[in-house]
């Protein structure tokens, strides 16, 4: 076995592997069926590394499998692609139930009343990416709404009222508010903080979306697990590098036919780059980790008449959440296929709050 220390280039490099240290790994001459173990001795840059690779070969020196351990946080990765450039005047309004602000050719609009983003111009033309963050299955209201325009960045929170996130079971009450901080910095850049009541058991989806219409992708480059997509009782077979699809609307054994398909949900997320027509696309850095990025809605396959392999997705485009559905089969689905296809998640404590933080380089 072969054990590799690799780094990967920015959203702007190449997708090329860097290998920054390599040995081999001596493994154990086991029996069929008996178990062992080996030991990897980490090189002494290995902190420097962005993920470790694991090669196994047969006997003619084919690759047999590699498996990926990310070694960095997305927040540590991503911390050196977001270098500060060169500062601009800010420029803060709030008119006609709109909030718009400036900074370095950006011109961004947040709804005044619920604190959504609905428009982004980069140097007067319109990237169509909006409608946003919308948590799922939300029904608390606002209860507040607040603009601090500060020296060199605008930050607009919004407080929803506190409502109940007890477990059903529980004879007590505890209260909290989910939260959505925007900050607009004066380089340009647009960062996002949501925080979302926690709950152990969850059923729907945890997490948030935006619209950006499907006519406008071409492609997709990302730091993650690929470059197939995933389904929660299918994730394995994935390798975590930086990977570059382009747009298809393949309907897996029925139509187009051209593979790894464009559209599902992607795991591991660090940043992806969406290739928009017309230089309409745009950068986000993902800093959470575990989390998924959901890119537009496959089409269903015709040929589905008990709903087996034909999978619900959230509404919205652009996705980033924290639990995705399992796939069925022609035979079962996906809920009748062992405990991977449950349709309950468990997300941790209740006590915290499921949080997901973004950066938006337009």
């Amino acid at each position: 076995m072969t054990a590799k220390w690799v780094r990967f280039e920015g959203p702007g490099g190449s997708a090329k592997t860097s290998i920054i240290s390599s040995q081999n790994i001596e493994l154990p001459n086991l029996k069929p069926g008996d178990k062992g173990s080996f030991v990897i001795s980490p090189p002494d840059n290995w902190k420097s590394a962005d993920a470790l690779y694991l090669t196994a070969r047969d006997p003619f020196d084919n690759e047999i499998f590699t498996w990926s351990y990310p070694v960095r946080t997305p927040k540590e990765v991503n911390k050196g692609f977001l270098s500060p450039k060169p500062k601009s005047p800010i420029k803060t309004e709030t008119k006609a139930g709109s909030i718009t602000v400036d900074a370095n050719g950006r011109h961004y609009t947040f709804s005044g009343t619920t604190g959504l983003l609905t428009a982004v111009k980069k140097n007067g033309r319109v990237i169509p990416f909006n409608n946003g963050p919308i948590i799922f299955d939300h029904k608390d209201k606002i209860e507040s709404l607040d603009v601090n325009t500060l020296e060199d960045r605008t930050e607009i929170l919004t407080v929803f009222e506190a409502t109940d996130k007890s477990p059903n079971w529980a004879s007590y009450k505890e209260y909290s508010s989910d939260v959505v901080k925007w900050t607009v910095h004066a380089n340009g850049l647009l960062d996002l903080h949501v925080e979302i009541k926690g709950k152990k058991i969850v059923t729907g989806f945890k997490g948030i979306t935006f619209s950006f219409p499907e006519s406008e992708v071409s492609g997709m480059k990302w730091l993650g697990d690929g470059p197939y997509r995933v389904w929660r009782n299918r994730m394995k077979g994935t390798r975590f590098q930086v990977w570059e699809n382009d747009y298809n609307n393949t309907v897996t054994g029925e139509s187009g036919f051209v593979y790894p398909e464009f559209k599902g949900f992607f795991s591991s997320l660090y940043w992806a780059r969406v290739k928009g027509k017309n230089n309409k696309g745009f950068t986000v850095y993902c800093h959470s980790e575990n989390t998924f990025l959901r890119m537009l809605t496959p089409q269903q396959p015709k040929e589905d008449p008990k709903h087996r392999v034909s999978v619900d997705f959230p509404e919205g485009d652009i996705s980033f959440v924290k639990n995705i559905p399992a796939i069925g089969t022609k035979f079962q689905t996906g809920d009748k296929m062992g405990p991977q296809g449950n349709s309950e998640n468990y997300l941790g404590n209740d006590d915290d709050p499921i949080s997901i933080d973004l950066t938006f380089e337009f």
